[in-house]
């Protein structure tokens, strides 16, 4: 009997031992659970504090003009072969100022923040530039080489990355800067008028027939054409053009000169109100022609205008040029260079 006893407490006892042991080793589980999640913990926020003394290292300050601007060298470093990557090469000479720890720069910092913030976002909202100050941003862009962004404010490449956000400016003409453009429109009384992109021949094509496709029934628009000469010139007319094979008149229509040769800027607006405009030749409407203003014609744009030069300018028939006779040779070559002439590009932009 007493063995029997003997047998069933050393069971008991046993079970206790499991149990306890079992109680230890779950307990033991646990701490090193908890352990093991306190050192990843531990190691997360290690890195993080690596991370941030890196950057600490990597940060630098530019004076630009006097006024102080901090980012990091990973930021100014997005793009290569701009200012900044020549300026923090390993090889570069030019370090920064040793009781201040800055790099100066004598330029305007007015519009450092947008060039510095393009470079952190890769973005570029042009609604925070006035498009009077686009030619200044430009060229402070082209100061820091950031061929990105310059390339696509410049027209030279397409924003297939969508870089330029904002619907207030977009450059429209690749024959004249902004600031020209703006004076253009205070000379044509436009000032707070619209402009949309119809038609440009380096684009689109020098066939006559492609500017009727794009430009024919727009409402009133604004034609600027450049020679190979260098000179640039247009008009503008609020009559429709169409293929109908008829003169049109409305004596709002106007010639406008902006640059003769040798880039020489003239800015001047004609009106139509020449010796033979007869109330009738204001442009001239034809399949087989492109843009052609007044009865002389004053200028006529030929079909594959870049390759042919039967394109011309009778300018004084139809509008005046103040100081200048019809029919003489200084009044021909006045728009373009000379009576005939080949054309560089051609835009037209609708008004609204």
């Amino acid at each position: 009997m007493s063995d029997k006893v003997s047998q069933l407490s050393l069971v008991q006892l046993m079970g206790l031992l499991t149990e306890k042991l079992d109680q230890t080793i779950k307990q033991t589980t646990e701490e090193e659970k908890i352990i093991s999640e306190q050192k990843k913990e531990l190691e997360i926020q290690y890195q993080l504090m690596k991370e941030s003394a890196e950057r600490q290292s990597h940060k630098i300050k530019l004076n630009i003009g006097g006024q102080l601007f901090v980012t990091s060298k990973d930021t100014l470093l997005f793009e290569k072969d701009t200012f900044f990557y020549c300026m923090l090469s390993n090889d570069s000479l030019w370090k920064p100022e040793p009781e201040t720890g800055e790099y100066f720069i004598d330029r305007d910092p007015q519009y450092f923040p947008l060039i510095l913030s393009y470079l952190r976002k890769r973005k570029l909202n042009l609604d925070r530039i006035e498009e009077s100050e686009m030619d200044e941003f430009i060229d402070e862009v082209d100061f820091y080489q950031i061929h990105s962004l310059l390339g696509v404010l410049r027209n030279e490449v397409d924003d297939e990355e969508g870089i330029l956000t904002g619907g207030k400016y977009r450059r429209l003409s690749k024959i004249i800067k902004p600031s020209e453009f703006t004076k253009l429109k205070n000379l044509l009384s436009l000032t707070n008028r619209g402009l949309t992109l119809l038609y440009r021949a380096k684009d689109d094509g020098y066939a006559s027939n492609v500017f009727h496709s794009k430009c024919d029934n727009k409402g009133a628009t604004i034609t600027i054409i450049k020679s190979t000469t260098g000179c640039v010139f247009g008009g503008y007319t609020n009559i429709n053009w169409d293929t109908s094979g008829q003169y049109k008149f409305n004596n709002q229509t106007c010639l406008f000169s902006l640059f003769g040769p040798n880039n020489e800027p003239r800015f001047v607006k004609l009106e139509n109100n020449g010796p033979h405009h007869s109330n009738q030749y204001s442009i001239y409407c034809d399949q087989s022609y492109g843009p052609a203003f007044g009865g002389g014609h004053d200028f006529y744009i030929c079909n594959n205008c870049n390759t042919s030069n039967s394109s011309y300018s009778n300018l004084g028939h139809s509008f005046s040029v103040p100081g200048m006779n019809y029919s003489t040779d200084a009044i021909k070559s006045y728009l373009a260079g000379s009576y005939n002439f080949l054309v560089e590009d051609i835009e037209v932009f609708a008004i609204h």
